[in-house]
C-alpha cells in the first residue's frame, strides 16, 4: 500500500472518527480510540506497564553506577596509597645508596 492511499484511509478514518462529537477521541500512535473504553484501558494499562519497565531499568542502571563508581573509588585510593608507600620506600634507598657511596669515597 502506498504512502498516499495509506494517508487518505488515515484522512477518512479521522473524518469519520471527528463526526462523532459527543464521544471523546485520544490517539495512540496512528490510532485512535475512544476515551475510556476498554481499547482505551488497554493501551493505558499497557502504556503504564512500559514506563514502569523503562524507569525500573533507569534505576537499576543508575545504581550499578554508583557501585561501580564507588569501587572504582576504592581502588584509586588503594592504588595512591601504593605509590606514597613506593615514593618513599625509594626515597629511602636513594639515601641508603648515597651513604654507602660516600663511605667508600671517603
Amino acid at each position: 500500500m502506498s504512502n498516499k492511499s495509506e494517508q487518505d484511509q488515515i484522512d477518512r478514518r479521522d473524518s469519520t472518527l471527528s463526526s462523532d462529537s459527543t464521544s471523546e477521541w485520544v490517539r495512540f500512535g496512528n490510532t485512535k480510540v475512544m476515551k475510556y473504553s476498554n481499547e482505551y484501558h488497554h493501551k493505558r494499562s499497557k502504556n503504564n506497564r512500559a514506563v514502569k519497565k523503562s524507569r525500573e531499568k533507569t534505576k537499576e542502571s543508575k545504581q550499578a553506577r554508583e557501585l561501580k563508581m564507588a569501587m572504582l573509588i576504592t581502588e584509586n585510593q588503594q592504588l595512591t596509597n601504593r605509590i606514597d608507600q613506593l615514593t618513599k620506600e625509594l626515597e629511602s634507598l636513594k639515601s641508603s645508596y648515597r651513604n654507602i657511596a660516600s663511605n667508600i669515597i671517603n
